[in-house]
């Protein structure tokens, strides 16, 4: 929030506090997502609405909640007919909307891939600028996937297409692991992950499982057990994603990553592989298999070479200092191992961050990206374009985040196609995939 409007705030305190009626508006207030998700204070101030000291902490932490804040708060009053206080804080907004002062926040924001200035209109009205406004907003993307008006394909010859028209388009499940035994931390605003996943793959048409908080066990469970759904036979691609706390094990000189459950015991991210192959997991052959690993794969931090830009100093890193139970890395000998795509939120050895409000950076950047260009672009180019995304976001210390995506037979374009299914006009496309 920019300083003009803190002293507004702070000059109509006492006025706007005694004639609020807050039973009325705070509703309002956390409908507009002004305080986020403390659900600690926000119950603790539900409970005493009619306390004048209260409500004073209410009204003055809206100072604090960003550039949105104020808007918002004297939107909510509009809301609830007090113009009278509204104006109090921004007088005649339609008539001077077009002098309106914008945040200091926004204005000037440095573009690290070639170091000029991004001017705030970067800032208005766009629909694929969260990444770049990540350091600066209070609150988590929202979902709202462009869907297809037709099926893509690749136009060179020598290049198949994936079929993909299937309803659903494909089963995805989504781990979170967000609360652990002691030994690792919470992995705070990562219910924001699950969230905007599972909108996202929902909205594109795939029918989404969601398992939170499992051990090791539980894990290998609920991913033997997706392997062999029957109904994967009848879809034309699978997703797993895993989020949690993660590190690299090192033996015998051959490093491997490995995923933390919640009981704090390891299982390596090649042998959650091995559960789709094309042996275990025959219902899947020939057919799109993707798997995202939203945790860290070591302990090392990548640091920004020169920038001036603020960075974001509301992030955590998901690692662990855990070891794996019976590590068994293997290398990739044969075809078992085909069409397979796996996405890693960061470089081995490196760790993973998350924005402790909003989720983790990669998750975050890759939802936006498939959300507004899935339509029309393929899936490894998807990756490809969050990798640059990711180029964008940075800690206030400096740390930055390169994702790393390795191919095993991929060897034909996926266009996920959101929202279309196959029609009878669709039969010859069919053929050629």
């Amino acid at each position: 929030m920019n300083e003009e409007d803190r002293k507004k705030l702070r000059k109509n305190l006492g006025k706007l506090v005694e004639e609020i009626d807050w039973r009325e508006i705070f509703p309002l207030l956390l409908q507009h997502k002004i305080y986020g998700e403390n659900y600690k204070k926000i119950q603790k101030w539900q409970k005493h609405l009619d306390d004048m000291d209260n409500n004073r902490e209410i009204y003055l932490t809206i100072e604090s909640r960003g550039p949105r804040a104020f808007d918002s708060f004297v939107q909510c009053l509009r809301e609830v007919n007090r113009n009278d206080l509204a104006n109090l804080l921004k007088p005649n907004e339609v008539e001077n909307k077009s002098e309106e002062t914008i945040p200091e926040i926004n204005r000037n924001i440095v573009d690290p891939l070639n170091n000029q200035v991004i001017r705030n209109e970067f800032f208005e009205h766009r629909e694929d600028d969260y990444y770049r406004k990540l350091q600066h907003v209070e609150e988590p993307l929202r979902i709202r996937v462009k869907k297809s008006t037709k099926l893509m394909e690749t136009k060179n010859d020598n290049i198949l297409n994936y079929a993909m028209f299937s309803n659903p388009r494909g089963l995805v499940l989504i781990i979170n692991n967000i609360l652990f035994t002691e030994g690792a931390k919470e992995r705070a605003a990562a219910k924001h992950d699950e969230d905007n996943l599972k909108e996202l793959f929902e909205q594109m048409g795939f029918q989404v499982i969601v398992r939170q908080n499992l051990t090791r066990e539980k894990m290998l469970e609920e991913i033997s057990a997706f392997a062999m759904r029957p109904d994967l036979r009848h879809v034309h691609s699978m997703f797993l994603i895993i989020m949690s706390h993660g590190n690299e094990h090192v033996e015998d000189h051959r490093s491997e990553s490995v995923v933390c459950g919640t009981d704090n015991k390891m299982i390596t991210a090649f042998g959650i592989l091995e559960f789709f192959t094309t042996r275990a997991c025959p219902n899947m052959s020939k057919k799109p298999k993707i798997f995202i690993f939203q945790t860290c794969r070591g302990q090392k931090e990548q640091r920004m070479v020169e920038s001036d830009e603020v960075g974001i100093r509301r992030h955590e890193i998901d690692t662990s200092q855990m070891t794996p139970e019976n590590p068994s890395a293997q290398p990739i000998g044969s075809r078992e191992y085909s069409d397979m795509l796996v996405a890693f939120s960061t470089l081995p050895g490196f760790a993973s961050h998350r924005d402790t409000l909003n989720g983790s950076w990669f998750i975050q950047a890759f939802c936006e990206v498939v959300m507004n260009h899935a339509h029309d672009t393929d899936l490894l180019r998807l990756f490809q374009i969050t990798d640059e995304r990711l180029g964008y976001m940075h800690a206030a210390s400096k740390e930055v985040q390169t994702p790393n995506t390795s191919i095993y037979g991929f060897t034909k374009k996926c266009y996920l196609n959101p929202g279309y299914f196959k029609t009878s006009a669709d039969t010859q496309y069919s053929n050629r995939v």
